[in-house]
């Protein structure tokens, strides 16, 4: 199974709270994956730029790279983005933009996204998502 785990999953594994993150990815099995989208990777990027200790932030998430791989877009990306961009604007729902490419980059590998933005998420009917937190 492929786990994107999304910006606010990563945040708490790398402070280490809730606990209960990290003790479900120590319950993972072998050949499941854990991997973070390119736009979650520069979320992250950004939160260290705004940072007291710069070099700190940006060795922690290079520690966290190695085992949490960074994915990049691909055309089923795009596919996904432009159907629910689509549908969101003609029912007139938003969603932040970066959350969609998010959950589009999860759709594009059959990922299950792993969020604690439940509300965010939970309008895209054709993705799998799971909270951590609980």
């Amino acid at each position: 199974m492929i786990y994107m785990l999304d910006t606010n999953i990563i945040i708490y594994l790398m402070k280490n709270r809730p606990k209960i993150v990290a003790e479900r990815v120590s319950q993972l099995l072998p050949n499941d994956r854990l991997v973070m989208s390119f736009i979650t990777y520069a979320e992250l990027i950004k939160v260290a730029f705004g940072s007291q200790n710069y070099e700190q932030s940006i060795r922690a998430i290079e520690l966290l790279t190695e085992r949490v791989n960074v994915l990049y877009p691909n055309e089923q990306i795009c596919l996904h983005y432009g159907k629910w961009a689509n549908t969101f604007k003609k029912q007139g729902q938003p969603i932040g933009n970066n959350d969609l490419w998010i959950a589009c980059h999860a759709l594009s590998l059959n990922a299950v996204l792993i969020t604690h933005n439940v509300k965010e998420f939970q309008c895209i009917t054709d993705l799998q998502w799971q909270d951590w937190t609980k």
